[in-house]
């Protein structure tokens, strides 16, 4: 095929994607294999439009979840995840699409946080095998083969450097220190150490000891700079090289959580910033837009493990522009198709060089477990809290945070987070908090001053039991709620109502009572589903949801909305009106 078919071809494929991909019923009834085919085409093309690689980001965001559900749940699913990155007009567009044999939509998304998507997850890949092709949705996008490893940027114990046109080899030896080619360099005995090169002349820049570097001409084997990034005041936890204005910089972690730039060979600090997580160990350069960037995550400061999320780094200026979730494993720069992706040891792919355009809001950085509904600066909010040991208060309308994130962290006591909360009144919030022991603990708020209430005694406990008495259909039921924890009965006979009578499969994993188009009902969430019941004899199935992982905690607002937790993120969805 001559070059001129060929982009022909690509031009045909991308203007094919850039059709399909606006059309949402196309996203919600076309089968999977088919969605797949086109998705390639939108992501591995460096001429695809903005509106078909958010569409595609989109799709595949769930994928795993939606590609083997039928066309309703998919829709509402496609949906959300639009919300979720921010495009409402295509979450519009998607809940509007019939399906045939289904009725209509029940519920649309209104907006939703979007901490655990991120457009540049494209895909797993198999492991010990070659990314597939062509690719299915149930496993979102993955790069063609061949796969081809980058130049390492993170130190390791030895390494390789071409000297005078031939590989040398870097050792670091406990005894000995540091060899290049079996023979000792002077100086510091490092524990890892990365080759680089610096005004065209062979280099090896090494640390030990948590807290020294040191830097060596290999060519007159000699150190040239010595380094305490953060002296005495801190632990080196990591460490890299990225390039800024064309010159290598050290870019260094600390154990505090501190970010810090030196240029080399001079070693003069150029930036310093804190980090949101401490013992900062993985640190990998990027360019984003043309500009320096690098991925940074830190590890639990209690086991040392490193944590399921990172940020993303803007190196000039040195400031954070991005958190995600992801594995952070063995994480290192490969090649596939020309592009340049983040590959992770369990076979995430990551593509950061030419992201879609989308506005995530953000919300926790771990589960949420608890929601309410107060009013805050005279507009209605809600307030979410969860597993970061953060409450977060956000316009009820929009999604949109109206304050800074306040921290519920009181030391020395170990709380694991927020489980439960209710209102109080306006602006006053009562939140419950478990420890690892099962311990709990009632504390007050003013969400004005946005401090806690000093209170001599612990406050009451009213969202411990919530009684709701629903009346409709020739009777009535009591459904009193605590966290997840359900009891149903009839308020005539006294008789408990099963929760298999609530189409639970499995124990619940949330539950709130309220009103849907002016009709008591109760809702229930066992895994990633919602069922809405009427709240009356019988518990009539209204409607259904699906969501993209857990449901941890569910609140119908005052208006008849429903709020509901899932993961790190939470969604508001208001009923359709054409729904029953």
């Amino acid at each position: 095929m001559t070059d001129d078919h060929s982009r022909d071809r690509q031009a045909f494929e991308t203007r094919s994607a850039e059709g399909d991909l606006a059309d949402a019923a196309f996203l919600v009834t076309a089968p999977p294999d088919e969605v797949a085919t086109v998705l390639s085409a939108a992501l591995l093309s460096a001429t695809a439009g903005s509106g078909a690689r958010v569409a595609a980001a989109v799709y595949r965001a769930s994928g795993a979840v939606h590609g083997g559900a039928d066309p309703a749940a998919r829709r509402q699913l496609l949906a959300l995840d639009a919300a979720r990155f921010g495009a409402h007009g295509l979450a519009d567009r998607i809940t509007a699409v019939p399906v045939p044999g289904a009725p209509v939509a029940a519920w649309r998304p209104v907006w939703a946080t979007g901490s655990a998507v991120h457009p540049g997850r494209t895909g797993p890949e198999a492991a010990g095998a070659a990314p597939p092709a062509p690719v299915t949705p149930l496993d979102p996008v993955t790069p063609p083969a061949p796969v081809t490893p980058l130049d390492p940027t993170a130190p390791a114990p030895a390494a390789t450097v071409t000297m005078d046109g031939r590989a040398a080899e870097l050792r670091c030896d406990p005894a000995a220190g540091l060899l290049l080619d079996g023979e000792p360099l002077p100086g510091l005995h490092p524990d890892e150490v990365l080759a680089l090169t610096l005004d065209g002349r062979p280099h090896a820049l090494g640390g030990a000891d948590e807290r020294h570097l040191a830097l060596w001409d290999l060519t007159t084997r000699r150190v040239v700079l010595e380094l305490d990034p953060f002296g005495t005041a801190d632990d080196l936890t990591g460490w890299t090289v990225a390039l800024l204005d064309g010159e290598p910089h050290l870019l260094a972690g600390s154990f505090g959580g501190t970010l810090a730039l030196h240029h080399l060979p001079s070693g003069a600090p150029r930036a310093s910033a804190r980090a949101d997580e401490e013992e900062l160990r993985l640190l990998v350069p990027l360019t984003v837009d043309g500009r320096p960037h690098a991925l940074v995550a830190g590890c639990d400061r209690y086991v040392g493990e490193p944590v399921d999320r990172a940020e993303l780094w803007s190196l000039d200026p040195l400031r954070p522009v991005d958190r995600l979730l992801i594995d952070n494993h063995e994480v290192g720069r490969v090649t596939a198709g020309g592009r340049e992706f983040v590959r992770t040891g369990t076979g995430q792919y990551w593509d950061f060089c030419d992201l879609p355009p989308v506005r995530r809001t953000p919300g926790h950085r771990e589960a949420v477990r608890a929601l309410a509904v107060t009013v805050l600066d005279g507009r209605e909010a809600v307030v979410t809290g969860g597993d970061d040991q953060t409450l977060l208060l956000r316009d009820l309308a929009t999604g949109e945070p109206l304050a800074e994130p306040l921290s519920t962290v009181r030391p020395p006591d170990d709380w694991e987070g927020v489980v439960a909360m209710v209102a109080d009144g306006p602006g006053r919030l009562v939140t419950e908090h478990v420890d690892r022991y099962e311990n709990t603990a009632v504390r007050a708020w003013d969400l004005d001053r946005r401090a806690e209430l000093g209170l001599d005694a612990p406050p009451p406990r009213p969202f411990r039991t919530h009684t709701l008495n629903a009346g409709g259909d020739g009777g009535s039921l009591t459904v009193t709620t605590h966290r997840h924890e359900v009891a149903v009965h009839d308020t005539a006979t006294g008789e408990a109502v099963p929760h298999s009578a609530l189409g639970a499969t499995g124990d619940l994993t949330a539950v709130t009572t309220g009103t849907v188009h002016g009709r008591p009902a109760v809702a229930v969430a066992d895994g990633r589903h919602v069922r809405v019941h009427a709240a009356s004899p019988g518990l009539a199935l209204l409607s259904e949801l699906t969501l993209p992982a857990r449901v941890t905690a569910l609140l119908f607002t005052p208006d008849g909305r429903l709020l509901v937790a899932f993961g790190p993120d939470v969604a508001l969805f208001g009923p359709t009106p054409a729904h029953p």
